[in-house]
């Protein structure tokens, strides 16, 4: 069971974030609609060209209000969800020696003042190279679809694109790096301790810093639990808008992924 650093504070409240996204973007429209009807109304009607653009404007409101709202309820709904099953698993490995990582010098830096960290933990059969392995090569066709709608939205806050996941070549436990530096899929690995974790980092991106933390731990003499760390700082006002809009799918793509390491046939423990 991994226990929250005490270090750890928010700096961002992804509510507020949310707020100020919703409301630059509505004034940027309505002052495009205004300026619109300025210049229609010139060689038509003042009054209808502003009719027109108030309904569009209206409409163009509502539409962003309802992402919005909905997103919100995606951050909270993931939320209560992943309280509820951090409460599941501390019952069930009340018997359990608590191992907490954040003692790794190399970790607590990468948390100091961190804005976002969550941790999904899963069991199986597996080395920690074996578990890497197949983590980063699940891409199920609804994945590669979310990350090309991603594209999209990356590319209009001008954000890095890493490749399509649909073109990434499978790794084998034996391609796993462990030396500083080195990279696995679009990861750089930053920290790593053969059969005990493996801490890596997002390319350079002037928006955000990512951090994949994987850490083993041995239940018994045939499980291990993995634990499966996100650790996002933020850089630019683009990061917490894009890390908020994503934030649902993150929860659910992270745990899947975590889910199909512990069922691969490679390196088993």
């Amino acid at each position: 069971m991994i226990q929250s650093p005490s270090m750890q504070q928010k700096k961002h409240n992804p509510t507020w974030e949310h707020i100020k996204l919703f409301i630059w973007v509505v004034l940027i429209f309505e002052l495009l609609l205004f300026c619109l009807a300025l210049v229609v109304g010139k060689h038509t009607d003042f009054r209808l060209a502003f009719n027109v653009c108030l309904w569009l404007g209206l409409i163009i409101a509502v539409i962003f209000l309802s992402i919005l709202l909905l997103n919100l309820l995606g951050i909270v709904t993931f939320s209560f969800l992943e309280r509820m099953h951090t409460a599941l698993s501390s019952r069930r490995n009340a018997d359990t020696a608590a191992v907490n990582f954040y003692d790794i010098p190399e970790l607590k830096g990468i948390l100091s003042n961190a804005d976002h960290v969550d941790v999904k933990t899963v069991q199986g059969r597996v080395s920690l190279e074996g578990f890497i392995a197949a983590m980063l090569s699940f891409r199920p066709a609804w994945l590669v679809f979310f990350y090309r709608i991603r594209k999209v939205f990356v590319r209009l806050l001008g954000m890095r694109q890493d490749d399509d996941p649909g073109i990434l070549k499978p790794l084998r436990a034996e391609d796993i790096p462990f030396q500083s530096g080195k990279t696995a899929s679009f990861f750089i690995v930053r920290h790593a301790e053969k059969d005990r974790y493996w801490i890596a980092e997002t390319p350079d991106d002037k928006h955000l810093r990512a951090f994949l933390g994987i850490f083993r731990q041995t239940v018994n003499q045939k499980y291990c639990r993995f634990h499966v760390m996100t650790v996002v700082h933020y850089k630019h006002w683009t990061g917490p808008v894009y890390f908020n809009v994503i934030r649902p799918f993150h929860h659910l793509v992270v745990r899947q992924m975590a889910l199909a390491g512990t069922k691969t046939s490679q390196g088993k423990a």
